[in-house]
């Protein structure tokens, strides 16, 4: 009997997490994505229309992902130019795909030097670490995000999902002046609910 009960017991865990799962909610022990460690591995393979900034200078043409830096084919004779990701004068990089679906990554000034994607804009911009095209509610990364407004920037890293929607809906009342409560939304619909703000 026992050894039934051992063997049972993980797979009704399974089934209780798969059914909040589709239901839309998130599972509170589990990290939404692993993507943030690694988020230039969702953009290797393919080529993308696109431009960086380095110093000054802004440098378009065709880019590829790989060997931790972008390369840059620019149609001056097939040069190509590389630029390592974890270099600090690499400011920005934007790039397109077939569709027309644009991502703009960028680094903040005196921060910690990683690349961010731009994910809403307003008088709270939000960006996250999960760079793939789409910025529908379930693609956006809120353990791994940062917040802009009135000069500030703000890191909003947590492992928990209920920990980032908890630091989400914070700054969300201290800027637009609201009184929202983080149990009152799952994941996806407080990120609706912050991108429907201006």
């Amino acid at each position: 009997m026992k050894r039934i009960f051992v063997l049972v017991l993980p797979m009704l865990l399974l089934l209780s997490f798969s059914s909040i799962a589709r239901k839309g909610h998130t599972p509170l022990m589990a990290t939404h994505f692993e993507s943030h460690k690694y988020p230039f591995e969702l953009l290797k393979g393919q080529n993308y229309e696109g431009y960086v900034v380095y110093r000054k200078d802004t440098v378009r043409g065709l880019l590829r992902f790989k060997m931790g830096a972008v390369w840059i084919e620019n149609g001056m004779f097939n040069a190509a130019g590389k630029y390592k990701i974890n270099d600090r004068h690499l400011h920005a990089i934007t790039i397109s795909n077939r569709e027309g679906t644009i991502i703009k990554l960028v680094k903040f000034k005196n921060f910690n030097n990683k690349f961010y994607r731009l994910v809403h804009e307003g008088k709270m911009t939000m960006y996250d670490r999960h760079f793939v095209f789409s910025k529908e509610p379930q693609e956006v990364d809120i353990e791994n995000m940062v917040v802009t407004y009135d000069g500030n920037v703000k890191e909003l890293n947590e492992k928990w999902v209920l920990g980032a929607k908890k630091k989400l809906v914070d700054e969300i009342n201290q800027v637009y002046g609201t009184n929202i409560s983080a149990k009152d939304y799952n994941h996806d619909e407080l990120v609706k609910y912050a991108m429907d703000l201006q």
